[in-house]
């Protein structure tokens, strides 16, 4: 089913709209610690010349591996800027490219133009993707893409035993991006086959030997390059250690049991409003199907075999499950366009109908908010109201349908969000303030070391780091004419006579950190 004009035009609206949204205000606001994870080692890495093996203040970093870092590297290599914005900005064009390629995928095994336009933009704009992991420079968005398509591709197995070399492929970038958790989707994605196909054979052949190969041979590549600096033994331990300490194995009895009970709860919530969309799991009562529900039933498998991994970890972030939301959205999309006339359906619409108004006319009040002091903003409100009330006269009208009406909306909301709220999170969450502490005490203070185990956060390392214009070195004994930074987290004050300078305070774990030097 191919989309209509009118579909056609609120739909190139929805994308260009996709600019100013998701690149207003990008690098505004200041690192949370794992961006700052990201961003310390891929300077490092600029800075060392030494892309195998991530550091950070010169220390080995076990935690993840280092293809994710190479990303944000050659961001900072091609913008010539090293800053939040170009660590910010790989995450947007993976987002970009993965919203594509769900588009591209659900259309060709599925040969449902508008189906697939609706799983793509509703992926892109659930609320956890599109209030936050969409403006951080995380590693999440880029490897649920590769492990959304590791997954999707055994739909192809049984008729194409050689897309196994191409999974293993991605099995291995996986890893390289995050480590241990890519053999968990590549061992689901298997059940997933085995339970819709009734079949293991495929999963037996020269194909599936020639992708192990390939593999091992990618990772071996990488571990041998590792083993020219260090023992690459001395990381798995970490890497495993990382991938399993949110899980059961780490949580006590009462934690896993709550987790169970409030998983489903705060997840419908994280991916609102499209999470209403699991209602139209009432159409299940009805037997006839079409075609394009093939591929949907499949996306439902895949998540029904990944989904627990996560539903018994209670260390579980909504951004953990990325991969898994437009198998999710998939599935129940596909009973919402098959039933348009069922009850699900139209109450799905009608709640959808209800959310847009309360969303896109709320800016008529935000005279009245803490916000009403800027002018723009304000009206900036007033124009996404205005909009949402043309957007729900259309879907009265039937020119429209109410998904693409919510997409545009939620959008538009987008860039007041960045106009008007994320300038307010830069202030409120202390991060500004370390931020500009931590580039004070570089620029006043050369030489300057971390004395001994201080530990710092990644954050301040970063800003320190980059404000110093290289990495911060460790140094165990005091010298003249130097500065240390002494972050009593680990370390003990000298006993050596010494003074201490200046001081600032760190986000993690609210504390100081002192900047000495011999007395």
């Amino acid at each position: 089913m191919k989309l209509t004009p009118a579909l056609r035009y609120a739909v190139w609206i929805a994308c260009i709209l996709c600019i100013p949204a998701f690149f207003i205000n990008l690098g505004f606001i200041p690192f949370i610690e794992d961006e700052a994870t990201r961003a310390i080692v891929a300077y490092e890495m600029l800075q060392s010349g030494n892309y195998i093996v991530p550091t950070i203040n010169g220390d080995p970093y076990y935690y993840k591996p280092p293809l994710y870092n190479w990303i944000i590297a050659l961001s900072y290599l091609i913008s010539g800027e090293v800053s939040e914005l170009t660590t910010r900005i790989p995450t947007v064009l993976l987002l970009f490219g993965f919203t594509y390629h769900i588009y591209r995928i659900v259309n060709r095994n599925t040969d449902h133009q508008i189906y697939a336009v609706a799983v793509a933009l509703t992926f892109l704009t659930c609320g956890r993707i599109l209030f936050y992991d969409s403006f951080l420079g995380l590693i999440d968005i880029g490897f649920s893409w590769v492990a959304f398509v590791l997954l999707v591709k055994f739909y192809q197995v049984k008729d194409d035993p050689s897309q196994l070399i191409s999974i293993y492929l991605l099995a291995a970038v996986s890893y390289l991006l995050k480590g241990f958790p890519a053999f968990v989707f590549l061992g689901c994605g298997m059940a997933a086959y085995v339970l819709y196909y009734r079949d293991i054979k495929a999963l037996l052949t020269q194909w599936h030997l020639g992708g192990i190969i390939l593999l091992c041979s990618i990772l071996g590549a990488y571990y041998g390059a590792y083993l020219q600096y260090q023992d690459p033994t001395a990381v798995l331990s970490p890497l495993l250690h990382q991938s399993t300490m949110r899980t059961f194995l780490y949580n006590d009895l009462i934690a896993v049991a709550t987790h169970l009970v409030m998983f489903p709860l705060e997840n419908v919530y994280h991916f609102l409003p499209w999470s209403v969309l699991t209602l139209a799991a009432i159409t299940w009562l009805n037997k006839d199907r079409k075609e394009y529900n093939r591929f949907s039933d499949f996306m439902g498998i895949l998540f029904l075999t990944n989904i627990p991994v996560y539903w018994v970890s209670p260390g579980t972030y909504p951004r953990y499950l990325i991969m898994l939301i437009p198998l999710y959205f998939g599935y129940f999309l596909a009973y919402y366009f098959r039933y348009k006339e069922s009850a699900a359906t139209k109450s799905i619409s009608i709640i959808l109908v209800v959310l847009m108004a309360l969303v896109g006319l709320s800016g008529l009040v935000l005279r009245w908010t803490p916000l009403g002091s800027s002018t723009v903003l304000v009206m900036l409100g007033i124009a996404v109201s205005l909009t949402t009330l043309a957007i729900i006269s259309m879907i009265y009208r039937n020119r429209i349908p109410v998904w693409i009406g919510m997409v545009i909306v939620l959008l538009c909301v987008r860039i007041v969000f960045d106009i008007g709220i994320l300038p307010t999170k830069n202030i409120s969450n202390g991060g500004a303030h370390a931020r500009s502490e931590a580039t004070r005490i570089a620029q006043t203070y050369t030489p300057l070391h971390i004395y001994q185990n201080g530990r710092l956060d990644k954050a301040s390392s970063f800003y320190l780091a980059t404000a110093k214009g290289s990495p911060l070195e460790r140094k165990d004994q005091l010298e003249e004419s130097t500065y240390y930074l002494l972050d009593t987290f680990r370390t003990e004050f000298p006993l050596k006579a010494h003074e201490r300078i200046d001081s600032f305070q760190i986000v993690e774990f609210d504390r100081i950190v002192y900047v000495i030097a011999v007395d």
